[in-house]
């Protein structure tokens, strides 16, 4: 194992283990948010009494949430900029289907289908 590490080196050890450690806590802060929002729905389906303590929970939560998006979101913090060097060619696109498969689309002629 010693030998590994060494040829490996462990600085590359360190961050491959930050790494994995950093998902899984993202992860974990989804889960317990999702859980967490579930289990309001939930009681907030099966609660029977005055609606004034479920709207107060809901407006706590937009509160939250509103608090939320202003830290994530702030105008005085823009996002990264990258130079043209930067974009990887071809460039990555999410489809379950390979790019030369891609549909060709006319944006002149592009109309979104609501239905």
């Amino acid at each position: 194992m010693r030998e590994l590490r060494e040829k490996i080196g462990e600085a590359d050890v360190l961050k491959e283990a930050e790494k994995l450690i950093e998902a899984s806590s993202r992860r974990r802060f989804l889960r317990g948010g999702l859980s967490l929002g579930t289990l309001a729905l939930v009681t907030g389906a099966a609660y029977t009494g005055g609606g004034n303590a479920i709207e107060a929970a809901l407006r706590r939560v937009s509160e939250w949430n509103d608090g939320a998006q202003a830290m994530l979101f702030s105008p005085a913090r823009m996002a990264r900029t990258f130079p043209e060097r930067a974009i990887r060619r071809p460039f990555p696109f999410n489809a379950h289907y390979e790019e030369e498969k891609a549909p060709e689309i006319e944006a002149a002629d592009y109309e979104l289908e609501v239905t």
